[in-house]
């Protein structure tokens, strides 16, 4: 994690942090989306992250 990340307390204070990029249908950053939990993350939390992220897109691109 970078030593600028403004969540860093925030991870520092739970065992696992997982972000993922929120992208636009043209690759551009829109956001992140992250989860926290007190135990380490399977891979199905991690698929599940993503499948959050591609959720939020179309909702972000389509708010005016």
């Amino acid at each position: 994690m970078p030593a600028r990340c403004p969540r860093r307390r925030r991870c520092q204070a739970e065992a696992a942090c997982w972000f993922t990029p929120i992208l636009a249908r043209d690759g551009g950053l829109l956001g992140t989306f992250a989860m926290y939990h007190r135990a380490p993350l399977s891979d199905a939390d991690l698929a599940l992250a993503q499948v959050f992220a591609g959720t939020a897109a179309p909702a972000i691109e389509r708010d005016p």
